[in-house]
């Protein structure tokens, strides 16, 4: 953990470890699961179950209880222990992936209203996500990694929060192959701006280029 964000101006500036700005933060975050959307730092508050949004161009604050969310005890979202939330953004907006706080065997998801961090939706999965490495949603589709940490993996969850003729959604079937080039990627995360996963793999920043196939 720690209250440092660092901003570069480029791709090549963060490989040459070159700041160009760095922001100090009223709270420590945790983990590798945050994210910058719109304008903001979007961060678990460590030892915390709450979420801080940090507007970067005038330092304002809001926070948001996250419900029934675990945020210690090594109660870890995942299997890599990294997280105890990881924030996701998509087409349809900012998401947070977490476990129960008393039920280990509980995934929750909710969906936020980025600029206010109102509770806009939820779901509640019975799987226990430390099976899982690491996770995001795309096109309003949650997406569960069997490892980060072996070569050669598979998305084999994924669940779809706006299927036709669902009120909340449905599961639905996927068996696609993933790869953890260096056996530890332990930040995934989808850019629909780019229409890439990202991932953070043992030191080393890795893109895979998507494409999504409506049936």
């Amino acid at each position: 953990h720690s209250n440092t964000l660092f901003e570069f101006d480029s791709k090549s500036a963060f490989v040459s470890d070159k700041i160009s700005k760095t922001y100090n933060l009223t709270h420590f975050y945790f983990g590798t699961g945050h994210l910058i959307y719109n304008g903001s730092f979007y961060y678990q508050r460590a030892s915390r179950n709450l979420i801080i949004k940090y507007n970067l161009k005038n330092g304002f604050e809001m926070d948001a209880i996250i419900p029934d969310a675990a945020y210690g005890d090594r109660n870890f979202v995942y299997s890599t222990d990294f997280n105890y939330m990881d924030f996701s953004v998509d087409e349809n907006g900012l998401w947070v992936i977490y476990n129960d706080r008393e039920d280990r065997d509980l995934l929750r998801v909710v969906k936020l209203e980025p600029s206010t961090l109102q509770l806009v939706g939820w779901w509640l999965f019975p799987l226990r996500a430390k099976k899982y490495g690491n996770g995001f949603v795309a096109h309003g589709i949650l997406y569960l990694i069997k490892s980060t940490t072996e070569k050669k993996s598979t998305f084999d969850f994924s669940y779809d929060f706006y299927a036709s003729n669902s009120t909340y959604g449905k599961q639905i079937g996927v068996n696609l192959a993933f790869t953890n080039a260096f056996e530890l990627n332990n930040m995934v995360c989808y850019s629909y701006r780019k229409n890439r996963i990202y991932g953070w793999d043992s030191g080393n920043l890795v893109s895979y280029p998507l494409l999504f196939v409506d049936f």
